[in-house]
């Protein structure tokens, strides 16, 4: 079973380059609009952007390391990257771009503050 969220280019490119056509993404759509929800922490972003590009893992673990536990791989740190870059307009520096930065929630977070996010 596959679900992308209408959106997210990233991912349906992503997907289409593992051969799935784009129109069976769908089969669970989250609809998401960033403008509705003002009240969201950075954290809970954070999580929710996570489990859109790894939807088989809970991140919302505290004592895990997502890079040793094979939760996240480069791959998808450039796209993690891609995502917070776009959701918070920063760039984050890509002397930044460390596997310590991305190995937990509160990792990324101090990375986003870091980089200019609010």
């Amino acid at each position: 079973m596959l679900w992308v969220i209408r959106t997210n280019e990233t991912a349906k490119v992503r997907y289409q380059h593992y051969g799935f056509a784009e129109e069976n993404m769908y089969d669970y759509v989250m609809e998401y609009n960033s403008d509705q929800e003002t009240n969201i922490t950075m954290e809970e972003q954070i999580i929710r952007i996570l489990t859109e590009l790894r939807p088989e893992f809970d991140f919302t673990q505290k004592d895990i390391d997502f890079i040793e536990e094979g939760m996240l791989d480069s791959f998808d740190l450039v796209t993690l990257v891609s995502e917070l870059d776009n959701y918070y307009g920063i760039s984050i520096d890509g002397l930044d771009i460390l596997p310590e930065n991305f190995c937990s929630v509160d990792a990324i977070t101090k990375l986003l503050i870091k980089n200019g996010a609010k």
